[in-house]
């Protein structure tokens, strides 16, 4: 088996991804890009605003405003058309970099996306893999 790595998966061979790679020779960690362009929707719409002074001024939501916020609140799935191969006893971590929360206003929701080494080659989603 190799040791670790990326590949593209099937359904992007022809789209003319770069695999993940370190940008510099002392880089913690490994620049991965979305598969496809598309606009993330803000959360920051009319709508959105209004729920929140709503929360500040009443302590509560009326239910459609509640409906409002948690629809806003979605998170986005990016597709990265790669999948990752590891050796069994290791994980592969998706972590925002220090910069990139700033720079772009992307932020992975829960903080941290784990890649279980079995994830490679699954047979429901040939192992690749999505952040939000």
């Amino acid at each position: 088996m190799k040791q670790r790595g990326f590949e593209i998966v099937s359904r992007y061979q022809t789209a003319d991804l770069t695999l993940p790679k370190r940008q510099t020779k002392q880089a913690a960690g490994y620049d991965l890009a979305a598969a496809t362009d598309f606009v993330v929707p803000s959360i920051w719409r009319h709508h959105f605003l209004q729920a929140v002074w709503s929360l500040w001024r009443h302590g509560k939501l009326p239910q459609h405003q509640l409906t409002v916020a948690d629809q806003n609140l979605k998170p986005v799935l990016v597709p990265t058309g790669i999948k990752a191969y590891m050796q069994p006893d290791e994980v592969l971590l998706l972590v925002n970099r220090s910069s990139g929360p700033f720079k772009r206003r992307l932020v992975l929701p829960n903080g941290i996306g784990v890649i279980d080494a079995d994830y490679y080659n699954n047979p429901n989603n040939e192992g690749r893999f999505l952040f939000n």
